[in-house]
């Protein structure tokens, strides 16, 4: 799965946040590996893992019924908040 979501900040660190559907939430599971591609960034695919998912869905600007879901990114880094790019969660390894 894929998505185009912004870098965030929250408690003193950084986080990605990603939009999935309904259809695919039952899926995805904390510490569940993912790899972001920043735009900034786009020859760096950074591996995260999923670090909370939302227990209540909100409907997204397309009008689809979605979780939220973040990663938290790595503090020591040039990345900043508003940065957008890609996720793609690993399903199975």
């Amino acid at each position: 799965m894929d998505s185009l979501y912004p870098v965030s900040y929250t408690h003193l660190s950084l986080v990605f946040n990603t939009e999935i559907d309904e259809a695919d939430i039952a899926k995805i599971v904390l510490d569940q590996s993912l790899k972001v591609t920043l735009e900034a960034f786009p020859d760096r695919a950074i591996p995260l893992t999923v670090s909370m998912i939302d227990f209540a869905s909100h409907v997204s600007e397309s009008g689809a019924n979605v979780y939220s879901v973040k990663a938290a990114l790595p503090t020591d880094s040039n990345y900043r908040i508003g940065m957008s790019g890609d996720a793609e969660i690993i399903l199975s390894e």
